[in-house]
């Protein structure tokens, strides 16, 4: 769903993390429900397009406070040179985000088994 390979997205995460710890304590994001790993991965996939109300029901956290989150985040991901690719479907609701992950994990065993 990120677009990255996942060392790739943890050396994201850990770059951003880096910069998140040098802000002073109270301009950091933070959310009781959400760690800073998922505040981060939650601003990828609104890069990546995800609806801001499908990310904060898979968070199950609300709308304004995940915008909110991902305001705070994305200078970060943009001060690192990170820019994602969109995802190339219109994902809104959870069966939307269900059917796409089905089809792109069975097109990824596709191209996996020899034939």
């Amino acid at each position: 769903m990120t677009g990255l390979e996942r060392h790739d997205l943890d050396d994201l995460t850990a770059g951003v993390r880096d910069r998140l710890d040098a802000l002073p304590p109270k301009e950091r994001p933070r959310h009781r429900k959400m760690t800073t790993e998922n505040i981060i991965w939650a601003a990828v996939l609104d890069q990546r397009g995800l609806s801001r109300s499908l990310t904060a029901y898979l968070f199950r956290v609300g709308e304004n406070q995940m915008r909110n989150l991902i305001k705070q985040v994305r200078p970060h991901l943009e001060a690192l040179g990170y820019r994602s690719e969109p995802i190339p479907a219109r994902l809104i609701d959870p069966s939307d985000l269900a059917n796409y992950v089905m089809h792109a994990t069975a097109a990824d065993r596709e191209r996996e088994t020899p034939h």
